[in-house]
């Protein structure tokens, strides 16, 4: 029997579920990567045909593990060839990246730059959906399609280990993690775990807490801490943060909060408040989805020859995994 003769019937009998497989695109690249050539010397002679070998094994193993019962795979991508628009919110949003990089012995240039051909890669030669939109991360289609299964109308295991998705977590979608290769679950709870983001911030995006000012962080990150009115956030007790977290929902939120820190509480929730994206991207979210609807039976045979044509033999042998 064809390798995928047996799939597309198993396809056929799973009907019209529409349970969705969300995969964090630069998460898998970047856990790919670094799984696989931990030492300086693997990292500084890192190729362009070996990050793509190891992040389509890594895809590959995240499929057999899923797909059958979220058979909607959905690619979402970080596409910063426009600004990110949470950048309209803060300019210091995720604008120390570039420093951490060169402190590292990874050619991310190469990375960055193989990854961009990877996309278009698995547009042409591969069945499943990719959502690329300049402005948008990957974050931003995960949280809006998270949601919107969050209502009921799909089930979403999103594929990542960004601790930033465990407030989507619900009935409808769970979280399943590259580093621990395994399913994550909240801290506290996914509002919790919401909340205490909002209040603390997120060092790793050069977020603030409500406490310091939008560019505290961001100082910090790139070692310019006397230009800091605060050279330490002020402390969040954990009878602060638990009065915090017990709230039922965000406007319950906003009344307990000292008023002191409205501004700087508004400013962090549309920064990470996932469940929040403006109308227009969700617009070029479910265009880009309805564009890129494939018939996965007719494009399958694509997947061996690019195999083939990319030297990536290995993997042939688990082509029906794909």
């Amino acid at each position: 029997m064809h390798p995928f003769k047996k799939q597309n019937i198993l396809e056929s009998q799973l009907g019209s579920n529409d349970n969705k497989l969300l995969i964090d695109f630069s998460q898998l690249v970047i856990t790919a990567v670094t799984g696989s050539f931990k030492t300086e010397q693997e990292q500084s002679e890192l190729t362009k045909f070996q990050v793509k070998a190891v992040v389509l094994g890594s895809l590959k193993d995240v499929l057999k593990k899923y797909k059958q019962k979220y058979p909607n795979v959905i690619i979402c991508c970080d596409n910063a060839s426009i600004p990110y628009y949470k950048r309209t919110i803060s300019p210091f949003y995720k604008a120390h990246r570039s420093k951490s990089r060169e402190d590292s012995s990874l050619n991310w240039e190469m990375i960055f730059s193989t990854s961009k051909e990877f996309i278009q890669d698995l547009k042409e030669n591969f069945c499943y959906q990719v959502i690329d939109i300049p402005g948008l991360e990957a974050d931003d289609i995960i949280g809006y399609l998270a949601t919107k299964g969050n209502s009921g109308e799909y089930h979403s295991m999103i594929v990542s280990s960004d601790g930033d998705f465990t407030q989507l977590h619900s009935k409808y979608t769970k979280q399943y993690s590259f580093i621990h290769g395994k399913q994550i679950e909240p801290k506290t709870t996914a509002f919790g775990d919401l909340v205490t983001k909002i209040v603390k911030g997120d060092t790793k995006d050069a977020i603030s807490g409500i406490k310091v000012p939008s560019n505290h962080a961001y100082n910090r990150l790139m070692g310019l801490q006397h230009l800091n009115e605060v050279q330490r956030t002020p402390s969040t007790r954990q009878d602060e943060l638990n009065l915090y977290i017990s709230a039922k929902n965000l406007d319950e939120l906003r009344n307990i909060i000292p008023e002191e820190y409205k501004d700087r509480l508004e400013e962090n929730i549309k920064l990470l408040d996932l469940s929040i994206l403006p109308g227009e991207y969700k617009t070029l979210i479910d265009a880009e989805i309805d564009k890129n609807k494939v018939n996965n039976s007719s494009n399958r045979s694509k997947i061996y020859t690019y195999l083939l044509q990319n030297n990536l033999t290995k993997l042939l042998d688990s082509i029906q995994d794909f």
